[in-house]
């Protein structure tokens, strides 16, 4: 969601300041280089962010000693 965000905004401000005849590259090249830079920039923040939900979201352990294991004990 952030990079959407991010790549829209440069591509409007990109837009903006080439209005009187924007030219593909003085639009294109700006966005581009936001569509690639700036997920490898926000990757750490959001797989933070969504941990952070991860955990305010499960419950906690019950057990508390074990883990939960999903299959049976023999």
């Amino acid at each position: 969601m952030m990079t959407a965000v991010m790549v829209v905004v440069s591509l409007v401000t990109s837009f903006v300041l080439a209005w009187p005849e924007p030219a593909v590259a003085e639009v294109l090249v700006p966005t581009v280089l936001v569509s690639v830079v700036v997920p490898f920039t926000l990757a750490s923040i959001s797989r933070t962010f969504w941990t952070a939900m991860v955990v305010l979201v499960l419950p906690p352990e019950i057990s508390g000693s074990e883990p939960h294991s999903p299959r049976a004990a023999p």
